[in-house]
């Protein structure tokens, strides 16, 4: 059984809770807001980007893919030559660079998350809950 003074005590902490709650509510809204207009902006950039690369990255593909087949149709001893040795060499670094260009943008970036403010709540929920007298 909470006595006069706690009882008193847990009201101001009760008072100063939910007055630090409400701050806080405030700056996640405005959190939020920021996070979900960064992210539509990103989006829309993402969507430009992924249109121009998936063009790009077709041409490689297909700059390489023709000209492997043509370097690969050459006689063995033409591939041996030095003119045949610069051309692998040559089709090695496409090789090389479209693989590089595969794969994901950010790799394994986490984009900011939204703030749920119910978890906030809760803290404040359970001390203006705690019972003041058993039973």
């Amino acid at each position: 059984m909470l006595t006069k003074t706690e009882r008193q005590e847990r009201d101001r902490h009760v008072v100063s809770l939910q007055q630090a709650t409400q701050k806080m509510l405030e700056k996640i809204e405005k959190y939020n807001a920021m996070i979900l207009a960064a992210k539509a902006v990103l989006e829309e950039a993402e969507e430009e980007y992924d249109d121009v690369y998936n063009a790009v990255y077709g041409w490689v593909e297909d700059t390489h893919r023709s000209h492997d087949e043509r370097i690969m149709s050459r006689s063995d001893a033409w591939r041996d030559s030095d003119k045949g040795q610069e051309a692998m060499e040559w089709l090695d670094a496409w090789s090389e660079g479209q693989e590089a260009m595969d794969g994901d943008l950010f790799g394994d970036y986490e984009e900011p998350q939204v703030l749920d403010p119910e978890k906030l709540l809760k803290h404040f929920e359970i001390l203006q809950d705690l019972p003041s007298d058993p039973g």
